[in-house]
């Protein structure tokens, strides 16, 4: 709690990223160009419904946890080979697991960390040899119950 209130009111200090010290310019006088950040900035509510399946960019979405093991745990295949098989079509999205993502603080994060880098690596590999040609991928939007049933608490260490 004693952090999470330092850290709070070290936040409201704030402007625009640039810690509150009088201005060497101006001095005293005030500074009409900058406006603190509101405490508590409303952010938007998920623009998806939760159970549809959307087509995504691999670089919107944002992993879940810090790190990924390089190999799918059940199959054993690696990302490079998934991202590969993808590539060269001898894979599709239909035949692998669907993508669950979840909407927290303003976007979507990937329930599937191996899944969503491996589509990146494909991701970039389609930019580099089809002209900067955008992948999509299916993913399903799922709820905030399904995230917490996921673990999401105690998953999801790449954000605050």
């Amino acid at each position: 709690p004693e952090l999470a209130a330092a850290l709070q009111a070290k936040r409201e200090e704030t402007r625009r990223g640039v810690l509150v010290v009088p201005s060497l310019y101006l001095g005293d006088a005030e500074d009409p160009t900058v406006e603190p950040i509101p405490p508590n900035v409303p952010l938007r509510d998920c623009p998806i419904s939760a159970g549809e399946v959307v087509m995504f960019s691999p670089l919107d979405l944002g992993f879940s946890h810090n790190t990924c093991s390089e190999r799918f745990r059940d199959t054993q295949v690696s990302l490079l080979t998934t991202a590969c098989s993808l590539v060269f079509g001898w894979v599709s999205w239909d035949q692998l697991p669907r993508v669950r993502v979840f909407w927290h603080r303003g976007r979507f994060y990937t329930l599937a960390n191996r899944r969503l880098a491996a589509a990146r690596l494909w991701a970039f590999a389609l930019q580099a040899t089809n002209g900067g040609e955008e992948a999509q991928m299916p993913a399903r939007v799922v709820s905030e119950h399904e995230a917490k049933r996921w673990g999401w608490e105690h998953k999801f260490t790449t954000g605050f």
